[in-house]
């Protein structure tokens, strides 16, 4: 069953402050609830330490302070319910394989277009893996 998108409440987690406001922006249009914005993971670990609910689902950048596979799975340790779609600008295989294999629930690019992100926004927070179409096929 999929998830309505305005049901959903998300959490950008991204270094670059502007493309998180922009990220956000487009976002709220198409619907989606951001209740938090951190720019590492150390920021995200405070964000989940004040709020007693978990969002819907973590939107987090590959390559920023704290974050990467290490960050990852390590955050997933402390919080094993939280749902995250990682985002890059990287189509390395191995870093695609290494997020999936860290728990991401699915990984997909910057640029890919909005509705191919709030479709996997949406899959993802429904427990389904969703990877780029733009990535080759061995990485799907």
């Amino acid at each position: 069953m999929a998830v309505p998108v305005s049901s959903l409440a998300l959490v950008l987690c991204d270094d670059h402050a502007a493309y998180r406001t922009y990220l956000a922006q487009l976002l709220r249009r198409a619907g989606l609830a951001i209740v938090g914005q951190a720019s590492d993971v150390v920021g995200l670990r405070a964000w989940l330490a004040r709020h007693a609910a978990v969002p819907d689902l973590v939107l987090m950048d590959v390559q920023m302070p704290g974050g990467g596979p290490a960050g990852l799975a390590a955050l997933l340790r402390d919080h094993p319910g939280l749902r995250v779609l990682a985002l890059s600008a990287h189509d390395d295989p191995a870093i695609v394989a290494a997020m999936l294999a860290a728990g991401a629930g699915g990984y997909l690019l910057k640029d890919d277009p909005l509705q191919e992100l709030v479709d996997a926004i949406r899959g993802v927070a429904a427990g389904q893996c969703r990877v780029s179409q733009a990535l080759p096929p061995a990485q799907q």
